[in-house]
């Protein structure tokens, strides 16, 4: 195994442990079981995350990463993450439960 075959592999190997991390968190606020975030649901992943927002940067995050009932799915979810990640720095999720 080369270095940069090594290097790759391992970076493939943490791209999966935080996509896992993402999920855990998005499985642990879905509090209905709905395979949605509602707005609250996203606020206390967020907040469990370190993100603390206000009401108009929640409302923000929902209109533009939500559907029509204010509801975000996973894949909504992850792009989220990675725009406030983009946007505020780092953040670690992790599993809280």
């Amino acid at each position: 195994m080369t270095v940069t075959h090594s290097v790759i592999s391992s970076a493939k190997c943490i791209k999966v442990l935080i996509l896992s991390k993402i999920q855990n968190t998005f499985k642990l606020y879905d509090r209905d079981h709905s395979n949605t975030l509602s707005t609250l649901e996203l606020r206390s992943a967020l907040h469990a995350v370190g993100y603390r927002l206000n009401y108009h940067v929640l409302n923000a995050l929902v209109l533009r990463y939500g559907n029509r009932q204010g509801t975000l799915a996973f894949d909504d979810f992850i792009m989220c993450a990675i725009k406030m990640k983009s946007m505020i720095g780092t953040v670690t999720f992790r599993c809280l439960q």
